[in-house]
């Protein structure tokens, strides 16, 4: 997926270093340019340098919450998109998530929820159908593919 003419920078943050690893993987497939990290104990330092376009951060890790996390992040970078990806389905979470103007992504959800996630937090429109970020008329979710 490409922003103006560049791959789309993902920063993920998730302690299992397997579903970083497959995380990564599927997206950089799919035309993304993502980093990926098993802690969040040095992402602060290193935002600025990785300037990426969206942060997907795990809920659940050893060292630290998702949320607060993405407090920190928001402390040092006001206006960053961030998606909250979480193994458990939580309606609590989901909303608070919301409430804090996070994007919330259920793992089980798969890949594709998670990659609409990403344009959501973002602010573009994506068709799972198509796997793309333009309007397609094929698309069965409408015109716009969203």
């Amino acid at each position: 997926m490409t922003l103006a003419g560049a791959p789309i920078r993902v920063l993920l943050i998730d302690d299992d270093a397997k579903m970083v690893t497959l995380v990564r993987s599927i997206l950089s497939d799919e035309g993304y340019e993502v980093v990926g990290r098993t802690s969040a104990a040095d992402v602060l330092e290193q935002l600025e340098a990785l300037d990426p376009h969206v942060v997907v951060l795990d809920e659940v890790m050893p060292d630290i919450d998702g949320l607060d996390v993405a407090e920190s992040i928001r402390e040092v970078r006001p206006t960053q998109p961030i998606v909250i990806f979480s193994s458990l389905f939580d309606q609590r979470l989901s909303r608070e998530t919301q409430r804090r103007g996070y994007i919330y992504c259920e793992k089980a959800d798969g890949i594709d929820r998670l990659e609409e996630a990403i344009m959501e937090a973002i602010d573009l429109p994506f068709c799972s159908s198509t796997r793309s970020t333009r309007s397609c008329r094929a698309c069965p979710l409408g015109a716009t593919g969203i």
